[in-house]
């Protein structure tokens, strides 16, 4: 039986000793140890819960304010490995999301926090966040995940994300049935032959499999998972935690290159 996203609680520290972090529901509430944050063996242990529907998108402080109308566009595209990615490859922090098209938790992720960090970190060239499939929750996870990898490459890959996270409905239930998909994919403007083919041939069922074998590999046990700069997260996270994160890691970054240029 595929494995569920597990309740957010406090994860045991993985990899060396080093600077530990806690997320409450009063946000960071424990700093550990002296170290920078981007020290190698951090560990983010966090406590958090998925922020309610409709929540507002946090209060952003002044270094993270809404970026005016008319800024550069975002950069988006694929890693080397494929994987698609949002925001600049100079970004200082660097979010791995392991996820799950019929993960609840993912889903909050991709429709509250997502939205959020495009306006705002990833905006600025702060954040850069890669996604990669790890469906364990059945059969239409692995589906959900062939179509949006099927409209990435049409170049709508973040279009069929955010559809497939707005249609999810339960586990396994037709929400992510063949004639659903197809009806979002030409809902996202997608070439639908082209998206048939791409999806009887499970062109990129390989990758997913990949992807899914390589969170395996590192003892992930659910979705969503994250690595940010390497350092594992599991489960909801709020929008306000994030913010505080990234102020963190920002001001650490800002002092290590400091350091180096004297």
């Amino acid at each position: 039986m595929a494995k569920r996203n597990p309740a957010p609680r406090a994860r045991p520290a993985h990899g060396a000793a080093g600077t530990q972090i806690e997320i409450g529901a009063g946000g960071v509430v424990a700093i550990l140890a002296v170290a920078g944050l981007l020290a190698a063996g951090a560990v983010w242990l966090v406590r958090g819960r998925a922020a309610p529907s409709g929540a507002p998108a946090g209060s952003p402080t002044a270094m993270a304010q809404a970026v005016p109308a008319g800024a550069t566009a975002v950069p988006s595209g694929r890693t080397a490995e494929g994987d698609p990615f949002i925001g600049s490859a100079s970004a200082p922090v660097t979010i791995v999301a392991y996820s799950d098209y019929q993960c609840p938790n993912c889903r909050q992720f991709a429709l509250e926090v997502l939205p959020w960090l495009r306006q705002t970190w990833i905006a600025r060239g702060t954040v850069r966040v890669v996604f990669r499939d790890f469906p364990v929750r059945g059969p239409e996870s692995i589906d959900a995940a062939l179509a949006a990898q099927c409209a990435g490459d049409q170049g709508r890959y973040w279009e069929m994300h955010d559809r497939l996270f707005e249609a999810q409905s339960g586990e396994n239930t037709g929400a992510f049935g063949g004639e659903r998909l197809r009806t979002l994919a030409a809902a996202a403007g997608l070439d639908t032959g082209a998206f048939d083919a791409c999806m009887s041939a499970a062109t990129h069922r390989a990758r997913i499999d990949a992807s899914a074998a390589a969170a395996r590999a590192q003892a992930f046990e659910g979705t969503p998972t994250y690595l940010i700069n390497g350092r594992k997260t599991q489960g909801a996270i709020r929008i306000a935690d994030w913010e505080q994160l990234f102020q963190l890691y920002q001001q650490d970054f800002a002092r290590a290159t400091q350091g180096t240029s004297r």
